[in-house]
């Protein structure tokens, strides 16, 4: 679910005059991502738009169902997934003091019985220590594996799985769409997977799997990715808009 949340990225692009006015508030407006279309091999085709609130991504509607968020000042602490006005997974997070994801729950309200619960802790060297677990809606108790994330120049470099699964992420240096996302930052390691903060993932190489995932871009004036195609079990091209 977190893959669709931080990588399913939506724009509607908004083409600025040249009036002194619109340059004016085109270089103090952050860049934000408003809708994304993908198209996959069977040539269908997947819209997703985004409404915002100053920088704080409020929903994410794409032609399957929604996906609304709560912030508890600058975090996001809740994210729920409708589909025709049905509940059908939840996503909590909690911090700690210093606004680090401690917990990350997410739960199906459809079949109770089934939940995912991960935890973090915050190693001296720098790397996390994830422990995961599994239940049911209510509780989450049942131990599953650990993990050890370690982070190259800000970004998630790799997570190393106890059952002794890897994955392993390169980037590129441009501007990643949700760089200036309010709360996005601090989610990037949940949900057994990584995702880009500042710059866009261009390999992820994993050990169980021979089929990796490899994305190439292209880029607008503003180095924020145009347009996209990745390439893995199925290629799928995608274009993307923003408020500038």
């Amino acid at each position: 679910m977190k893959k669709i949340l931080l990588l399913a990225a939506g724009l509607a692009m908004f083409m600025t005059s040249c009036s002194s006015d619109d340059s004016s508030k085109s270089a103090s407006t952050p860049v934000l991502l408003t809708k994304l279309i993908e198209t996959f091999e069977d040539n269908s085709t997947l819209t997703t738009e985004y409404e915002y609130s100053g920088t704080k991504l409020i929903r994410m509607t794409d032609d399957e169902g929604r996906f609304e968020f709560t912030y508890t000042n600058d975090l996001i602490t809740q994210v729920k997934y409708y589909e025709s006005n049905t509940l059908l997974q939840t996503e909590t997070y909690q911090y700690d003091a210093s606004g680090r994801v401690t917990t990350y729950i997410i739960v199906d309200n459809i079949d109770t019985d089934w939940g995912n619960r991960e935890t973090y802790t915050y190693n001296s060297n720098g790397t996390v220590l994830i422990n995961y677990y599994y239940g049911d809606a209510v509780s989450q108790t049942n131990f599953d594996k650990t993990a050890t994330v370690t982070f190259l120049n800000g970004e998630v470099n790799e997570f190393s799985f106890s059952d002794g699964q890897t994955i392993t992420y390169t980037y590129d240096n441009m501007n990643n769409p949700f760089k200036n996302v309010t709360g996005f930052d601090k989610i990037n390691i949940c949900n057994q997977e990584g995702s880009g903060v500042f710059h866009n993932v261009t390999q992820e190489v994993y050990t169980d799997i021979s089929e990796n995932i490899s994305t190439t871009y292209t880029y607008n004036s503003n180095d924020y990715p145009a347009t996209s195609v990745e390439t893995s079990f199925e290629v799928t091209n995608a274009q993307y808009f923003y408020n500038q």
